[in-house]
């Protein structure tokens, strides 16, 4: 490597780190407020959709903190261990979020029935979310253990992955079906909101509709569609976009904001 490419490398690396400790510390803070204000209500499947995201964050930073991103190759267990995260954690992201749309949209349907959605939906959301990123999990550390020469850092040291493209393969795909299914119960919930803003317009005694309400909900769709973006260029260059995630949730939570 001439002096040229180690220096591009190691901008990449402080650039990679950078956004990982800011996207860590920004989903910190949102998730603050929401437990430590008796004034700020938020939903299970909520929590669980900034929690992800600090997992996440977390795990794409665990060879910044062991100073392994440089010429010193980490140990085994510390490489299989991010390895084994660094796959589960996208899925688990995304499930979240699209356990988090589900909610929302089951809210609206329920509501509009003049039901209550059963209390224990969330919940099994966050269940069948967490089942599906310990098979991710479980996947990668068994191929881990088989042959550890499939686990080792990307080109630019920065995390340990999986080297074995089938078994990524099926996990980058994985993670492109819940990023669109949570696209169409997206576009089901801008349809209903488009309606309901229709109706009470015509009422002559409706309230005024709050554009933002709309808006943060395209925000959201179009972090979702950037899901699946990310998640083809993950499959094709594992050396993409992957820092790029965290920044998701804050986008996440700013389009969630107006229907709190």
């Amino acid at each position: 490597m001439d002096l040229q490419e180690h220096r591009d490398v190691k901008t990449l690396v402080i650039a990679f780190d950078t956004l990982q400790v800011l996207g860590f510390v920004l989903t910190l803070a949102l998730l603050a407020p929401a437990l430590l204000s008796p004034n700020v209500k938020r939903t299970v499947t909520w929590f669980g959709m900034i929690v992800s995201g600090i997992v996440y964050c977390a795990s794409y930073s665990i060879l910044m903190f062991i100073g392994a991103q440089g010429d010193q190759e980490p140990s085994t267990g510390v490489c299989l261990f991010q390895a084994c995260l660094v796959h589960a954690t996208p899925v688990f992201c995304v499930s979240c979020v699209l356990s988090f749309v589900v909610e929302l949209l089951a809210s609206f349907l329920l509501t509009s029935l003049g039901k209550s959605p059963p209390r224990a939906t969330p919940i099994i959301l966050l269940v069948l979310s967490f089942i599906l990123s310990l098979f991710v999990l479980l996947d990668t550390l068994m191929m881990g253990l088989k042959d550890p020469k499939h686990v080792r850092r990307n080109g630019s040291h920065l995390y340990c992955h999986l080297t074995t493209s089938t078994l990524v393969l099926v996990f980058c795909v994985l993670g492109v079906i819940i990023s669109l299914a949570t696209m169409i119960a997206e576009v089901v919930i801008l349809i209903i909101i488009r309606k309901t803003m229709i109706n009470l317009k015509r009422q002559p005694s409706s309230p005024s509709i709050e554009l933002p309400t709309h808006l943060f909900v395209r925000l959201f769709s179009f972090s979702c569609a950037f899901c699946v973006v990310s998640s083809r260029e993950y499959s094709t260059n594992r050396c993409g976009c992957d820092f790029w995630h965290p920044k998701r949730h804050l986008v996440l939570f700013l389009s969630t904001r107006a229907g709190s």
